[in-house]
C-alpha cells in the first residue's frame, strides 16, 4: 500500500485505534520497518471476535490491509 492510498483514512484509523485501547480490546500497537506491516495484539475471547471487529478498521475496509 502507498502511503497515499492510505491518507484520507488515517485519521479515522487512529481513532478507531485509540477506541479499541481505551477499551482495553488493543494493548499493543507496533509498526515495523518492513514497509506494510503492522502488528496489533488485540484481547479478545475468540480469534473470530477479533477478526470480526478487525474487518471495522476503514484501511481493512478499504482492502489496503488484510486480517491475517
Amino acid at each position: 500500500m502507498a502511503l497515499q492510498q492510505a491518507i484520507p483514512y488515517l485519521a479515522d484509523e487512529e481513532t478507531m485505534a485509540w477506541r479499541f485501547y481505551l477499551d482495553a480490546k488493543l494493548s499493543e500497537f507496533c509498526l515495523a520497518y518492513q514497509a506494510g506491516l503492522v502488528i496489533d495484539i488485540f484481547e479478545y475471547a475468540t480469534l473470530q471476535d477479533c477478526k470480526k471487529e478487525m474487518e471495522t478498521f476503514p484501511l481493512i475496509k478499504a482492502g489496503l490491509m488484510e486480517v491475517t
